[in-house]
């Protein structure tokens, strides 16, 4: 079946897609009132818009960020005293240590896991609606739909399409004869494959199909208007733009072609410096991190590069949106008073252990109550001649718990020596 055009059916990120794919069919609508019919505007209005509905994942994820870099020198300290330590009593301290510094800042060893999480379907979902425009945007649709018929009604016409993508060389569709099996699939392998036509694909297209020259041109035209932006082809990847700019002459066209992954490369860059950074840590992760903030914005350009350059303008669009936002996130947080954020934080975190062990210190030692009543029958031990009950146990603890016993049963013992 076609790769691209058919809306996506996976599951979360197909209702994701669908909901996109509704944001930018409005966009187009909206600025067809104003006689404006171009995809690249709807792509970089659309990105402005999600991100705007991600805002709240993004400030979390950035305030995580703001807070790993404050906070990962202490778990590295703690980290290094027990280098070395495998005992259960070492690991138990390091991990209560550990824990207690993810309290104080109110956060969690998986704390950027949930919006990562929820940002990766998002991702994919942004990635169907820009590659797909016409599967989700009727408007787009409707101009294909004239050729499509007129497509349709050649005979063999199947067979005729399959060989043209090979020999148009197009990459981001692949057809089959299972692909014309019913009328839907049909017009969505056609769209999908008119759609992803190149400059030379349209001049091909008309010499495949002889007896269309007229309707082909009207198509193509249409959908050259609704593709143009800046002058770039945004269903031509940047290289066929430069291939077939550099062999007419076209310098400009070269240049801002060439644009594309480099501004790609360049805003992603700008953006991993607008992330916290730890300062004197060069712990493995670390520098691993480092060198993936090298290598993604090489790789974004590659792919900017050899991708259909509505997605290089996607990706330049969202990289922009980002880092604006990075940075006026970054000016809010640096206003924090980390001191009172602590606070708080320490006091959510004491809040949540309490509802988590579900009951209240009340309610402890009236537990512990009945429990002495057990002790005294199953055990002789005389627990207010321990000495070791009266050194300071970790809250939870069984010691702790004995503490408690025993505090009980004195003021019980010295209740009913003052009565008598």
């Amino acid at each position: 079946m076609s790769l691209f055009l058919a809306q996506s059916n996976a599951f979360i990120i197909g209702p994701i897609a669908q909901v996109f794919g509704f944001i930018m069919n409005a966009l187009f609508m909206f600025l067809e009132n104003f006689g404006i019919q171009n995809i690249g505007v709807c792509i970089i209005l659309f990105t402005i818009i999600v991100n705007i509905i991600m805002l709240p994942l993004t400030v979390k994820q950035q305030k995580f960020s703001k807070l790993s870099a404050k906070m990962n020198p202490e778990i590295q300290a703690v980290q290094k005293k027990y280098k070395g330590k495998r005992d259960t009593v070492s690991m138990q301290k390091m991990n209560d240590e550990t824990q207690a510094i993810y309290d104080k800042y109110g956060t969690s060893a998986t704390g950027s896991c949930l919006p990562l999480a929820i940002q990766l379907p998002v991702i994919w979902g942004l990635y169907n609606v820009v590659l797909n425009v016409p599967s989700y945007v009727e408007s787009v649709k409707n101009v294909f739909m004239p050729l499509v018929n007129s497509i349709m009604g050649t005979a063999g016409y199947q067979n005729t399409i399959i060989e043209f993508v090979k020999t148009a060389g197009i990459k981001r569709v692949a057809l089959s004869e299972a692909s014309f099996e019913t009328a839907e699939g049909a017009v969505t392998a056609v769209i999908d494959v008119l759609y992803n036509c190149s400059t030379n694909g349209w001049n091909l297209l008309r010499e495949t199909f002889t007896g269309l020259g007229e309707s082909i041109t009207t198509v193509e035209k249409s959908v050259s208007s609704m593709n143009n932006f800046l002058g770039l082809n945004i269903a031509d990847s940047p290289m066929e733009i430069i291939q077939s700019a550099f062999a007419d002459g076209k310098v400009v066209l070269v240049i801002m072609a060439i644009m594309v992954p480099v501004l790609a490369a360049l805003t992603n860059y700008i953006n991993t410096k607008l992330m916290p950074q730890q300062s004197n840590d060069n712990s493995t992760m670390a520098n691993s991190l480092k060198t993936m903030n090298i290598i993604m914005p090489i790789f974004s350009a590659f792919l900017c590069l050899t991708f259909a350059t509505g997605i290089g303008l996607y990706w330049i669009a969202n990289a922009v949106v980002r880092g604006i936002i990075q940075f006026i996130t970054n000016k809010q947080l640096d206003k924090i008073d980390f001191d009172e954020e602590i606070a708080k934080n320490v006091a959510k975190a004491e809040a949540k252990r309490e509802k988590k062990k579900g009951y209240s210190s009340e309610q402890l030692i009236e537990a512990s109550r009945i429990s002495t009543k057990n002790i005294k029958m199953e055990s002789n031990v005389d627990l207010s001649n321990n000495e070791s009950y009266n050194v300071e146990a970790a809250p939870g603890s069984l010691r702790e718990k004995a503490n408690l016993v025993k505090k009980y049963n004195e003021k019980n013992n010295k209740q009913k020596d003052s009565q008598s």
